[in-house]
């Protein structure tokens, strides 16, 4: 086994927990906003949802594409039917971190609270904005800071399974060598989706905060529409860009109040 595959095998077996907690834990805090309302755009919680959250949806993920190794040598009934709860575990996990990060993504701030009963709409645009920004921000660069490892640890097996698939494609002989390469860079590729699935959803938060600024702003819908293509094509753009929106901000408009 390589790369990150021993440490997917050891985590498969706690799967169905971890899940469950996650499930537990995005339940809570949904109830917790109904009763309360708009709890979750309370500035420590939010930060804490918005970066925690879209790691959800990828260790989900995971742990489901790694959860067969822990039903090995059982019965196919009991194989099915474990698998198949697990399936639904982590898809009503899924679902509640969506529905949380939807939530977060449009309210971003209460503004029932005495700090933000007063603000200027720019005021309360740029706090928002900067929300956006720190909370996508840090998120995106936690999961850069997993993938890029990630990738570094599997390219060898990438490598190997490739030259495997070349083998069997070159010469029928090895035409076995050439299955197993090909099925053992699928499951690769596979892996390194789930971790670089989790740094497009941390990094969708900072677009939030760049579309919130273009559309805000004074400019033609020409130049917004090309800025807006800019920062989804190009996230080294749009982390650039983004700090560019708070010093604008903070010029150009009154958001003293």
């Amino acid at each position: 086994m390589l790369g990150v595959y021993p440490l997917l095998a050891v985590i498969a077996l706690a799967a169905r927990p971890i899940m469950l907690t996650i499930l537990g834990v995005n339940c809570a805090l949904l109830i917790a906003d109904i009763i309360k309302r708009r709890l979750l755009s309370r500035a420590v919680i939010w930060y804490f949802t918005m970066i925690v959250e879209p790691a959800v949806i990828p260790v989900c993920i995971g742990l489901i594409i790694g959860r067969p190794l822990s039903y090995i040598g059982t019965e196919v009934k009991v194989w099915t039917v474990g698998f198949l709860l697990d399936i639904l575990i982590a898809m009503a996990a899924s679902a509640t971190a969506l529905i949380i990060l939807i939530r977060g993504h449009i309210r971003v701030i209460d503004k029932r609270l005495p700090a933000f009963s007063e603000c200027s709409p720019e005021r309360l645009r740029f706090v928002s904005v900067r929300r956006l920004v720190c909370a996508g921000g840090a998120g995106t660069a936690i999961a850069a800071v997993v993938f890029v490892p990630a990738l570094l640890m599997q390219l060898p097996s990438v490598a190997m399974f490739s030259l495997m698939f070349l083998a069997g494609i070159f010469c029928p002989a090895f035409l076995y060598f050439s299955i197993v390469g090909a099925a053992g860079a699928g499951i690769d590729m596979l892996v390194l989706s789930v971790f670089l699935l989790w740094v497009i959803i941390e990094y969708l938060t900072v677009l939030n905060g760049c579309f919130r600024y273009i559309f805000f702003s004074d400019k033609s819908k020409g130049r917004k529409a090309v800025l807006a293509i800019l920062c989804v094509v190009f996230p080294i753009f749009g982390f650039i860009y983004v700090f560019y929106t708070l010093y604008d901000f903070s010029k150009n408009y009154r958001i003293d109040q």
